[in-house]
């Protein structure tokens, strides 16, 4: 929902691929005192079969090239030429393209937007692990007490499967048949690689690079964020709220690349030091 065009896979009883219901309008990137730059989630267009995919796509592809504000970069993605069109006239300038009217969407549900950590096993038999990696950088650090980057490494020599990165800046050990099982659960636990025991609010954070490395970046975030989260533990710790899965996300600039705006709580850089909150209740915006 937070991507330009989305597809949201349907599924048979027996796990087939029927189509997908099509998103279109989402979009992370804001500037700061610039009201007419916001972040949108997408809507829902209809559904198409999977042959139809890239048909679909092609199409939404061309009525932003022809409708999309091409004088003004920051007013310029696909997110707001859907609200200038307004979403029906939009969708139907989809379906001109398309050759013919999208189905009614089909029923679906999200559950969560968090990683599955731990290991689950595969409808074919083969084993697969979340491993926990804070903010998705793979380094050693004797200050936080991790050693991701050697103990990635020595996985990385053993295992014969593939690694799989998420959405939320983690790395899945993908495809570990039975027969290696017990020899990935000892490398993980050499390594603390295994250790999945934090917190509900630090399973569930995530930020963007910022300092030093992106030269878009205002203030502080991959570094900062470890320190800003274990302070809320101990809040949480009070409250009884220890598991509870709060996302909370931080950027060093408001184009979103860590996806603030869709999180429970948000920090957004605006200076060293200095950043906007955002809570549940703003982030309706004007989707």
């Amino acid at each position: 929902m937070t991507n330009d065009v989305g597809f949201i896979a349907i599924v048979d009883a027996n796990g087939a691929v029927e189509g997908y219901n099509v998103t279109a309008g989402g979009g992370m990137g804001v500037t700061h005192s610039n009201k007419k730059t916001y972040p949108r989630l997408a809507d829902v267009l209809g559904f198409v079969k999977k042959e139809d995919g890239n048909k679909i796509a092609e199409a939404i592809m061309l009525t932003q090239r022809d409708n999309g504000n091409r004088a003004d970069r920051k007013n310029a993605r696909l997110k707001y030429t859907v609200d200038r069109m307004t979403l029906p006239v939009f969708k139907a300038d989809v379906e001109r393209r398309f050759g013919k009217s999208l189905e009614p969407a089909r029923p679906y549900s999200f559950n969560s937007n968090l990683d599955q950590y731990g290991w689950q096993q595969g409808h074919d038999g083969n084993w697969h692990f979340t491993i926990f990696i804070e903010n998705g950088r793979v380094e050693d650090s004797p200050t936080l007490g991790h050693k991701f980057k050697a103990g990635m490494r020595e996985v990385a020599k053993a295992h014969k499967g593939v690694f799989r990165l998420t959405a939320n800046q983690h790395v899945i050990l993908s495809d570990v048949p039975p027969s290696e099982l017990d020899n990935m659960k000892r490398l993980l636990a050499n390594w603390g690689l295994d250790n999945i025991d934090h917190s509900g609010i630090r399973l569930s954070s995530s930020a963007c690079v910022a300092f030093p490395t992106c030269g878009l970046a205002m203030a502080e975030s991959e570094r900062y964020l470890p320190l800003l989260v274990g302070k809320v533990e101990e809040i949480c710790e009070e409250a009884g709220l220890r598991n509870d899965s709060i996302v909370m996300r931080m950027t060093g600039c408001p184009n979103g690349c860590a996806r603030p705006w869709a999180a429970e709580v948000a920090f957004v850089g605006k200076a060293p030091g200095s950043y906007m909150v955002r809570l549940p209740i703003s982030l309706i915006g004007r989707s």
